[in-house]
């Protein structure tokens, strides 16, 4: 509390509906987009005052879809913005409203978010990235070359090894092999390929070791499924749920677990946190082969199509590493090792201030 109080105090934070009064105040602007409504507001200014924008995910279908929307086109006054912002191919003018939601939209998803992503690079001087390949992927995909790459700077999660035998005492998971799915649990998380696929294991290759622990809280709508499947396929002695966990007490989980599952029905921030936090903590990931999880190496990660042979390919990676401890421990190294190469930087203050002067350099250059 006392570093937020510090910040308060020592930063001046203004509502964003007061920006186009205190624009001149200020040497560049510096904006976090994300596959989220809650970062709706922000695109206007994006458009209108160029600068750095930290891009947060690889994909923004969700983002584009609110876009579309004709109230959201006329909240956002977008009739003073460039045309090519409002009726160019990604922003169909008033292609559904509140009655026609985006997930019905008739438009290709990819496309959108392609377009969406290439107006705002070629609205602004610099676009950064934490992934390497989501860097090699905006310069290939959209063209845009003033891509910097800026790895995160969190130093590797601690294993809390000391722990690992209370918690799973506690659990009463001993001599189990542990498939963790973390955080929020929905139907895009594709739980329900996951579930039959442990059925597999456990009924035709009779392998009762694996325990598979949902960590996290489950998505309502889904929950009394989830209950009357495992309750039908008598799973209950192979599966554990935890309900919502302190943020800081997750690491516990990560700890205990041997093999993370990370299926996803479309990329967001939030899976590719849950991915390279088991990567930092050594654990190998199975995930769906789509969008920029292809970027992930194979030695640690494990990507699954999603097709009709989706159950069996998840149920042919899984036997393999819950029934292989010198295999998991060799991809856990190379978690680790792939984690501390690409996913920290001691330097990552100093790539923002070399980044900032130089677009602010650009900047009064060309002004």
């Amino acid at each position: 509390m006392s570093d937020i109080a510090h910040l308060t105090d020592s930063v001046r934070i203004f509502p964003h509906i007061q920006f186009d009064l205190k624009k001149h105040e200020y040497d560049l602007c510096i904006y976090r987009v994300g596959n989220s409504k809650e970062h709706l507001y922000m695109l206007k200014y994006v458009f209108k005052y160029p600068g750095i924008v930290m891009l947060q995910d690889a994909s923004l279908t969700s983002l584009g879809e609110d876009l579309c929307t004709e109230e959201n086109r006329t909240e956002m006054d977008y009739e003073r913005s460039p045309d090519s912002a409002v009726d160019n191919h990604f922003f169909p003018k008033g292609i559904h409203s509140s009655k026609n939601p985006p997930c019905h939209l008739p438009i290709d998803s990819l496309n959108l978010s392609l377009n969406l992503i290439k107006e705002i690079s070629n609205k602004n001087f610099m676009i950064i990235v934490t992934y390497e390949f989501l860097k090699r992927f905006l310069e290939s995909a959209i063209g845009f070359s003033n891509v910097r790459f800026i790895p995160m700077s969190m130093p590797p999660a601690e294993m809390l090894l000391a722990n690992n035998a209370c918690i799973i005492r506690d659990l009463h998971l001993q001599n189990r092999v542990i498939v963790s799915v973390f955080e929020k649990i929905g139907r895009e998380s594709r739980i329900e390929v996951l579930l039959h696929s442990l059925v597999k294991i456990v009924r035709e290759y009779s392998i009762h070791t694996v325990h598979l622990v949902l960590a996290g809280p489950i998505e309502p709508g889904i929950r009394c499924e989830i209950e009357q499947f495992i309750h039908r396929e008598q799973l209950e002695n192979h599966i554990t749920f935890t309900g919502s966990i302190p943020y800081h007490d997750m690491e516990k989980f990560y700890s205990i677990s041997h093999i993370c599952v990370n299926l996803c029905d479309f990329a967001t921030s939030e899976i590719f946190a849950i991915l390279d936090k088991a990567l930092m903590h050594g654990i190998p990931v199975i995930t769906s082969n789509i969008a920029l999880y292809r970027g992930y190496p194979g030695n640690c990660v494990w990507k699954v199509d999603i097709d009709l042979n989706e159950i069996d390919t998840l149920t042919g990676f899984l036997i393999e590493l819950v029934t292989n401890r010198e295999l998991r421990a060799a991809m856990s190294a190379n978690s680790i090792q792939y984690a501390r190469k690409n996913l920290f930087s001691s330097d990552m203050l100093s790539d923002y201030v070399s980044a900032i002067n130089q677009v602010i350099r650009y900047q009064k250059k060309y002004n």
